[in-house]
């Protein structure tokens, strides 16, 4: 598994964040994983959609959970609607159980706190979203 993202020529995610200090974040630590690694940015999910709407080499994408035009179920509603198979990750700076599985049963591929994220787990779960798809 772990040589995934250095078998594939290009590798382009869409990180969804509005904060900018966390997309900068974001995108240090997805090119400590991979040179490999294109990061995409939108700060909002309108924006979001019109990106993914021009853009069918997304292989992964990345949201905030909250955003300013939209957040929590209506958000992951609305991705989910226009990510074309793409598998959705999710990203907060706050565990709420409740609105977690509620996501997962929606169908995002899976959820990281944003305290938790490093180079190493953002590979791996890269990684994981692209096999799964490819099964």
């Amino acid at each position: 598994m772990n040589q995934i993202i250095s078998e594939l020529s290009l590798i382009n995610i869409l990180v969804i964040e509005d904060n900018p200090g966390d997309f900068f974040l974001i995108e240090e630590y997805l090119s400590e994983a991979s040179p490999n690694i294109v990061a995409n940015h939108c700060s909002n999910l309108e924006n979001a959609v019109s990106f993914l709407e021009k853009n069918s080499s997304i292989s992964v994408i990345f949201s905030d959970l909250n955003l300013p035009d939209a957040n929590d179920l209506e958000l992951v509603n609305n991705l989910l609607e226009n990510a074309n198979s793409i598998p959705v990750i999710l990203m907060s700076g706050h565990k709420n159980e409740n609105i977690i599985e509620k996501t997962k049963k929606m169908g995002a591929f899976k959820f990281l706190l944003k305290d938790d994220l490093n180079p190493t787990l953002l590979k791996e779960t890269i990684e994981t979203a692209i096999q799964k798809i490819a099964s």
